[in-house]
């Protein structure tokens, strides 16, 4: 019994493997959400508007979206095909 316990303490990750698992289910569920509402918000952005910034040295409309896309992009490719957004294929 107590080198199960060493084996346990040793290897922490072995412990956390099906969790981490349901972490990521969760967080991509939230990706996938908000990854919706920007493309809902994109589509409704007139193609002219796209260009528009608030002000100098900030993003401007289409650059947000853009930035928005790749950051998605980005965290559904780290973690595997399985959790490639299909709002992104």
């Amino acid at each position: 019994m107590k080198k199960i316990a060493v084996l346990l303490f040793m290897f922490p990750s072995l412990l956390m493997a099906q969790e981490e698992s349901n972490v990521q289910d969760q967080i991509m569920g939230i990706v996938g959400f908000y990854a919706n509402r920007v493309g809902q918000l994109a589509e409704a952005i007139p193609e002219e508007k796209y260009d528009w910034r608030p002000a100098e040295g900030i993003r401007s409309a289409g650059e947000a979206v853009m930035h928005v896309a790749q950051a998605n992009y980005w965290l559904s490719i780290k973690w595997g095909p399985n959790y490639l957004l299909k709002s992104i294929l």
